[in-house]
């Protein structure tokens, strides 16, 4: 799910590759300066060039957008050489773009974008493991006792972690390339929620053994959440 205006400017594109592709059939007798296709050329490869090598961009909206741009220019301008397209045929074309632009929200109706949930678990994250580990520098200094570790985790940790869980409990349908993004996350909460508790847990009890075990949920844990960074990235 994307926003921007990359899926119209590749339709003009297409509708001018079609154009062009009219011309040269008929012949026509008034012809586009080449200064003037010259400056259009070097704008449109810098353009496209630059989708094609932006990762986060995607291609799927310039390719349904050039696409169209081009089946509606060789419908609508394969008279371009000698006339004006008519207004009925304008009229037809533009009538069958918004068909097709209502059949293809339809399936988007009602769709969830999770990035912004996703993005607060990645925040928890950093947060949580900020306030232990300063915590953590005042049990060193011996101005906090273990005790004091286990509650910030039970009494602030935890408690926010079960926060950020909830809208992701609540989502309703989402795009299904993120349906691995959301898999992962819920697999990180799980296991940050276990090994925050043996944690707790470990630290009550000063038991070095729990820690270790901890330790150990923890690393799967951040390692969920690395699949989950690197795929809201893309």
């Amino acid at each position: 799910m994307s926003v921007g205006p990359s899926g119209a400017i590749f339709g003009e594109y297409g509708l001018l590759t079609a154009t062009l592709m009219w011309g040269i059939v008929a012949r026509p007798s008034v012809r586009i300066p080449v200064a003037l296709v010259n400056m259009l050329g070097v704008s449109a490869v810098g353009f496209i060039l630059y989708n094609l090598w932006t990762p986060a961009m995607g291609v799927a909206a310039e390719t349904a957008g050039f696409t169209t741009g081009l089946v509606a220019g060789l419908l609508m301008a394969r008279r371009v050489a000698v006339a004006k397209p008519t207004g009925l045929r304008i009229a037809r074309t533009a009538t069958a773009a918004i068909i097709i632009a209502i059949v293809s929200s339809v399936p988007l109706r009602g769709l969830t974008d999770v990035r912004p949930d996703l993005e607060a678990v990645a925040a928890f994250e950093q947060r949580s493991v900020a306030a232990y580990d300063e915590a953590v520098d005042r049990f060193r200094l011996g101005r906090a006792t273990s005790d004091a570790l286990a509650e910030l985790i039970e009494a602030s940790i935890l408690p926010e972690l079960e926060r950020v869980r909830a809208p992701l409990r609540g989502l309703g349908r989402f795009p299904r390339e993120q349906e691995t993004l959301v898999a992962a996350a819920g697999e990180y909460l799980l296991l940050r929620e276990k090994a925050w508790q043996l944690r707790a847990g470990a630290l009550r009890r000063s038991s070095l053994p729990g820690l270790r075990d901890a330790d150990l949920v923890e690393r799967a844990a951040l390692e969920a959440l690395r699949r989950m960074r690197a795929g809201t990235r893309v």
